[in-house]
């Protein structure tokens, strides 16, 4: 139920410091960190193995868990990862970013990332396609681009999530292995309750 305080006043028991205090205002102050308050479900995965272009869109299939590497500790109830395809732990309104890491050995006008979201466990997909170019001197250039996206998710049960990759030609390479800091990732973050 909801708690009424009329003006302002003090939420706690008598033993002990107020918990939360409401001014007249409206103003809600804490006597101490609130707890389970913030983002309820984090996860990060990434890529982990090199992935050369093509010039068609290729299933990105080779995921780790990035829970308990480079100190980062997931946040709720593990997403599930099987052959490329994402199903949620939990409804709600998400931002999901896909950080791609790459390296080229010739210039492209494109490269292209795919997101591609099913509602009824993966029968049909929409796709968004995201795009950056790739540009190249005389030795392999990096880059690195991010593109987030939001997603509502009403039924995580039956909520599919994959990524493919294409460019347009064959010299640009999705990076998985190497030092962590330049790998490709994926952020699932749960921002609220599915709307």
């Amino acid at each position: 139920g909801n708690i009424v305080i009329p003006n302002a006043g003090n939420i706690g028991s008598a033993s002990d410091t107020d918990a939360m205090a409401i001014s007249s205002g409206g103003v809600v102050t804490f006597s101490q960190a609130p707890i389970n308050v913030g983002v309820s479900n984090l996860q990060i995965f990434q890529v982990n193995a090199n992935i050369s272009s093509t010039t068609s869109a290729t299933l990105i299939t080779a995921y780790s868990d990035a829970h308990d590497i480079e100190n980062f500790k997931r946040v709720g109830t593990a997403w599930s990862v099987s052959s490329g395809v994402f199903t949620p732990a939990v409804s709600g309104l998400y931002e999901i970013t896909f950080v791609a890491s790459m390296s080229a050995t010739s210039n492209n006008r494109y490269v292209q990332i795919d997101f591609h979201f099913s509602k009824d466990s993966g029968s049909n997909f929409s796709t968004e396609d995201h795009y950056t170019s790739m540009s190249h001197s005389s030795s392999s250039w990096l880059k690195h681009v991010t593109f987030p996206r939001y997603f509502n998710i009403t039924n995580a049960s039956a909520t599919r999530i994959k990524f493919s990759f294409q460019a347009e030609g064959n010299n640009v390479t999705l990076r998985g292995s190497g030092d962590v800091n330049r790998k490709t990732y994926i952020v699932f973050k749960r921002l609220a309750d599915a709307q």
